[in-house]
């Protein structure tokens, strides 16, 4: 019955963005738990993995990391890597 009432959708990051996490986490120092443009979280990613790594590629990267609990979104371009990804997330779609 909960499937008919609730839209049940379940995040996943791939490999690839599992690891741009760690090297986002391991470099983002004052950033970690404050609300960040996510240009200026590109630009702390270590210098040989950025030319990697397009602006455009980086915020549709960033909207993963939100879906998937490991960031939140306060708006305005920015988001706030947590520390734990959170076991659940609500959204009103």
């Amino acid at each position: 019955m909960l499937p008919l009432v609730v839209d049940l959708d379940r995040a996943k990051l791939s490999r690839g963005d599992r690891k741009l996490l760690v090297l986002l986490r391991a470099n983002a120092g004052a950033a970690a738990g404050q609300p960040v443009n996510t240009d200026v979280l590109c630009n702390r990613l270590p210098a040989s993995v950025r030319p990697e790594v397009s602006p455009v590629d980086f915020a549709d990267f960033a909207d993963r990391l939100v879906a998937a609990g490991e960031a939140d979104d306060p708006g305005f371009d920015d988001v706030v890597l947590r520390d734990q990804p959170r076991w659940i997330r609500i959204s009103f779609a």
